[in-house]
């Protein structure tokens, strides 16, 4: 078939397989470059991991919010007791807290 016809995409899989949960290790990657500049701490790091289903798009989206979050308060780190009470992006949060 030309140029993909006939083939099924999924959106977010490769031939229609789920993509694996993310991890720790891959949350620990993503935080260079999602909250590129801030420090996040490992448990900080896992409560993310725990509360995204495994999601990577959720993971980035915490990551990404947790920078924004600690550039407007003028740090350079952000662990989970300086987050707070603060939610975090999943499919069933939309960013409240738990």
């Amino acid at each position: 078939p030309a140029s993909g016809a006939g083939s099924k995409c999924t959106a977010g899989s490769i031939n229609g397989s789920k993509p694996p949960p993310v991890s720790f290790d891959d949350a620990k990657k993503l935080a260079q470059v999602y909250a590129h500049g801030v420090t996040v701490s490992d448990d900080l790091l896992e409560a993310i991991v725990e509360r995204v289903d495994g999601s990577v798009r959720y993971c980035c989206i915490n990551l990404a919010r947790i920078r924004d979050e600690a550039l407007v308060l003028g740090e350079d780190r952000m662990g989970l007791g300086q987050w707070g009470g603060r939610g975090f992006y999943s499919d069933h949060s939309e960013g409240q807290p738990e």
